[in-house]
């Protein structure tokens, strides 16, 4: 095919005559209109000409900027090939690959933006120029196990193939604006770099550092409108971590490696996500399929024309070598006739040249692949390919003939690289760890550099006297697992946070000095992000940047931003005041960054029936006091629109509605809940709208709360206040009553302050011994009043559950002190030291709810916070050990296709909102309280919509003592899928138990 008649380069010269002021490239210093684009391309080609170049190799070493794009469309154009190298490349290793592929010339960029084609000396070193294609194409170079690149050659033939065929499959239009992130080296940089082009639309191209940093990552994302995103699962990972969500019309593609459910779970609010496979040597990708929350994961169905099949060693097996012929295949490898011999060969049915991919894969019973490994040592790492060999080969050298091994090894967060090596190979003082690393940063690129160099006593040997790679890979996990969870269990008997050196050696699994450098023990642009988003919600602000320009412990403790008791959600900082506490609902808000007034104008509403004429203004007063929270909006504010909470002037609007006798009562609350939830508003308020709905005798209280201030779990408390307010001879809020004689409930924040003003109580309090603050009640007056005797409590500190627990006592029956002893006993953290106190039961619970306050038209979204819930009160955080046990429990439940199914197929759930299980923490006051089964969190198939868990598990704590009881839906689970969770679960509730204990004392 003649370069000029290539599909591609027709569309994107007929784009430029169309559209020749639209913008086809940009970058960080500027944009390239297509006519601007075409005109400078065709200059490149034209050099070419000139220079009698065309159909050779040329190198292009220009960095990521829209100049590239030129190069490359130039380079097409003339019919020569395109050899992407990677600036941060070690020099040597760009020397190796230009001898490979017998270079003819290189492209220049000059200090004034001018982009040149400048001739190769001949070197008569150079071996003889391989056979290549007509017509041009690419090279691109991946690690080659004899220690060498190899470098694969791909038919601008097949480029077009690929690109044509991914126009259609993709969506790609004139609107596309896709943000290219892929090493110039990788071969999906190609992909990204004209795929929109083709179809008239724009390529943006990012820095280096975007697809590393989340907080950049969204905001050029923002700035540019980005619409398209391509990249590996681990980037996806990166960026979710750090808070990004994807928008509604994006349209994600994932290559490089496996996608897993927890991540295809994050990026579920994208319009489209794809997965593709394909080895360099079949051109981009040959496989794709469009991947759906609930659908088992595979690796799809081929481009049309392409042929794919498992070739395995015995009839009817279903596992074996994904072979691929088609026109997408390349050509070989470049002066390496062996290798191309044995890899590629000839397919006599249909002509096309084939491909031996080394892949092992299953076949599905719907007919497509799924992923399951290697045939060989070739391992990718964040997408890129590296042959353990080459690695090896290095290191070996650096020995001096001692022998090494270099495995990749799977964690549980992630997939590293570790090289073990004999101890007595590194005799001489200059033969050190530091030496090694720095010796191959002078001939590998960074990703094939092992993140781990351990020194072993000798390597195992298994039975044929080859190293034992499978036992060095099991004893390295089982002692990282160890160590692991010994730290933990250590910080967490404590009942200490760990410090920055303690997470930091926990990340990297070994121990780390403050002055270490962290990045020579393992960490990555993956573990950045998370230690980063760990900082920050510990109140300590950094950004990426920080940790690659201060990359010890010591350097980052100078830079870190320290925040009062406030906030931090990922990508920002929430500024409130001291004591505030953020509700699980707002962080959701927050990880999302909803920053829109009216982004969700669906609520929640909670409704009870009183006899009594009420103060709707009283009320609304006692709510706000109650639940402080709600009185806190969202605003944007600095150059970063970081978010602040604001104060409200009013947070509660009320509204009285007198229903006439002809009113339909179900439509007119309809009507008028779904006008009051379209005003809400968590910039200016009101947060929330109180209704008073009445028609003769039958008196309504309706509260309309807007999801900012109230989730799944906190609804049930404004319910729980509601029926308070109703009960207006309890609650003392009839209108025929002043408020200044409102007792217990209005009063209750007041409540012991009040008391201890009084003359009464001051004589109370004198009489109870060591007593000498009113928030500072030791447990020696409980051994007085109560008669037993009680190891020492924590200090008493009265919160709203104390005195919600004393209201729920009669007058008459207890004396004050008594109270006092009870909120005491109640608010003291347990602790489970060992399994021995822990009871650990299974349920069914098949039964369904009654129906709930929430009206049918105003249902809203399951919240998706983290359900972490204590009967008396609510967390303000979570031991990030907690959140980690959450994320492998869902990941587990989520396997189950029936659950799966309902998340997806469901319109009026947010796909992303429903966690799988709700973890109840009640504290009993005797050992033998009924603890029932909570049904109204168990949702029936017949009640979807509403709020709920499927899964629900319940720790009743006694002193040191611990019930666990686990319900679960069995419309949705089998008995397997539960019993398999119980397994797991058991394996963590020692861990469970201890950060629960923490946060227990914390409240």
């Amino acid at each position: 095919m003649h370069p000029q008649r290539l599909f591609i380069l027709e569309k994107i010269l007929t784009n430029a005559l169309k559209h020749p002021n639209s913008e086809a490239v940009k970058d960080g210093n500027g944009t390239f209109t297509y006519s601007q684009l075409v005109e400078q391309a065709k200059r490149i080609s034209t050099q070419i000409e000139e220079q009698h170049l065309c159909g050779s190799v040329i190198n292009v070493d220009v960095g990521r900027c829209k100049e590239r794009v030129v190069v490359l469309l130039g380079i097409l154009m003339s019919g020569s090939f395109y050899l992407p190298l990677e600036e941060e490349w070690p020099r040597k290793r760009k020397q190796v690959v230009c001898n490979q592929a017998h270079i003819s010339a290189s492209a220049k960029l000059t200090e004034n933006s001018t982009l040149r084609i400048v001739p190769q000396l001949n070197d008569g070193n150079r071996p003889k120029k391989d056979p290549v294609p007509s017509g041009g194409g690419y090279l691109i170079f991946t690690s080659g196990s004899t220690g060498t690149p190899k470098g694969v050659v791909i038919a601008a033939s097949s480029l077009d193939y690929v690109l044509k065929n991914s126009i259609e499959r993709f969506n790609v239009s004139n609107s596309t604006k896709l943000l290219a992130v892929a090493s110039p080296a990788f071969d999906f940089s190609i992909f990204e770099l004209l795929l929109p082009l083709v179809a008239g639309g724009t390529v943006c191209i990012a820095d280096k550092s975007i697809p590393k940093n989340p907080d950049y990552f969204e905001q050029i994302s923002k700035k540019w409108q980005i619409n398209c995103f391509t990249g590996t699962p681990t980037m996806f990972t990166m960026m979710t971590m750090g808070g990004w969500i994807p928008q509604t019309n994006a349209t994600l593609i994932l290559g490089g490696e496996n996608v897993s459910n927890l991540l295809l779970k994050n990026l579920s609010t994208a319009n489209q996500i794809w997965n593709i496979y394909g080895p360099t040597e079949t051109t981009i990708y040959c496989l794709s399929k469009k991947l759906k929350l609930g659908e088992e994961i595979t690796l799809g169905k081929p481009l049309p024309g392409t042929k794919v099949w498992v070739q395995t060693k015995k009839k009817n097996e279903r596992t074996g070598e994904l072979y691929v012929v088609g026109p997408s295949v390349g050509f070989g490898y470049i002066n390496n006739i062996e290798l191309t011999k044995s890899n590629f060969f000839t397919d006599s049915s249909t002509g096309f040249q084939g491909y031996r991919t080394g892949d092992l894969v299953s076949l599905t019973s719907a007919g497509e692949m799924s992923f399951i490994g290697r045939a060989d040592n070739q391992i990718k790492i964040h997408g890129y390919r590296i042959e353990t060999e080459e690695v090896e080969n290095h290191i070996n050298a650096f020995l001096g003939g001692h022998e090494s091994c270099v495995s990749a090894i799977k964690s549980e967060s992630e997939t590293r690289l570790v090289a073990f090596l004999p101890k007595n190979a590194l005799q001489s003082p200059i033969d050190s760890i530091d030496a090694l690393r720095n010796r191959l940063k002078l001939v590998l690129p960074n990703y094939a550099i092992p993140s781990n160099i351990l020194l072993l006593d000798e390597l195992p040997i298994n039975s044929n006297g080859k190293i034992n790679r499978i036992l060095l890979k099991n004893n390295y996990l089982e002692k990282v697992n160890i160590s692991n969870r010994n730290n933990k269990l250590a910080q967490l008997r404590e009942l200490k946070k760990p410090t920055m050196t303690q997470f930091l050696s926990n990340l990297l699994d070994e121990g780390i000095g403050d002055d270490d450098n962290l990045f020579a023990h393992g960490m990555n642009s993956l573990k950045v992000v998370q230690f980063v988003s760990r900082m920050r919600r510990l109140g300590q602000f950094l950004n990426v940047r920080d940790v690659y320009q201060n990359p010890t412990v010591n350097q980052l403790k100078k830079v870190i931003i320290e925040t009062d008791n406030v906030f931090i959600a990922p990508k920002t900082c929430i500024l409130g005041r001291k004591g505030f506490r953020v509700l699980p609902s707002q962080r959701r808000f927050l990880s999302h960054n909803i920053t829109a007034s009216h982004s969700f104008v669906e609520s929640v509403a909670a409704s009870v029936q009183t006899n009594t004429m009420i103060d709707l203004q009283v009320c609304a007063e006692m709510l706000v006091k109650k639940f402080p929270e709600i009185s806190y909006g969202l605003s944007f504010k600095g150059r970063e629109q970081h978010p602040h909470l604001v104060k409200i002037d009013e947070p509660i609007m009320v509204k009285t509605i007198k229903l006439s006798p002809t009113d339909d009562i179900q439509s007119k609350i309809d009507e008028t809940l779904e006008t009051s939830a379209s005003n809400l508003n968590i910039k200016n308020g009101p947060i929330a709208v109180l209704h008073y709905f009445t028609k003769r005798d039958t008196h309504l209280l309706v509260l309309v709360i807007h999801h900012w201030a109230c989730d799944a779990l906190t609804i049930h408390e404004y319910e729980s206040a509601l029926k308070e307010l109703a009960e207006t001879k309890r609650a003392g809020i009839g209108i025929s009553e002043p408020v200044e004689e409102i007792p217990g409930f209005l009063q209750y924040a007041g409540f012991l302050e009040d008391f201890y003003n009084s003359d009464k109580g001051r004589k109370k309090i004198e009489q109870l011994p060591d007593i000498k603050r009113h928030d500072s009640l030791s447990a020696s007056w409980y051994r007085e009043s109560n008669g037993s005797n009680p190891e020492i409590l924590p200090p008493l500190y009265i919160r709203d559950h104390s005195i919600r627990l004393l209201q729920e006592r009669d007058d008459g029956q207890y004396g004050l002190l008594d109270k006092l002893s009870l909120a005491a006993l109640t608010n003291a953290a347990s602790e489970c030291l060992n399994l021995d106190n822990i009871v650990v039961d299974v349920t069914r619970n098949g039964r369904e709810q009654a129906d709930c306050p929430v009206l049918p038209s105003m249902t809203g979204w399951i919240s998706s916070s983290v359900p972490f819930f204590h009967k008396h009160c609510r967390f303000n955080s979570v031991d990030e050990e907690l959140l980690a046990i959450n994320t492998e429990y869902e990941e587990m439940l989520q396997q189950e296709t029936a659950w799966n199914s309902f998340r997806s197929n469901s319109p009026h759930v947010y796909p992303e909102a429903c966690p799988t299980f709700f973890l109840n923490v009640t504290r009993s006051s005797h050992k033998n309280e009924a603890s029932p089964l909570s049904t109204s969190l168990i949702r029936g198939s017949t009640y979807p919509y509403s709020y709920g868990y499927p899964i629900e598990v319940r720790i009743q704590y006694f002193n040191d003592e611990a019930k666990v009881r686990i319900s679960y839906n069995n419309a949705y689970f089998s008995k397997e899928t539960i019993e398999q969770f119980l397994d797991f679960f058991k394996e963590h509730i020692l861990l469970v138990s201890h950060v629960l204990a923490n946060a227990l004392e914390r409240e």
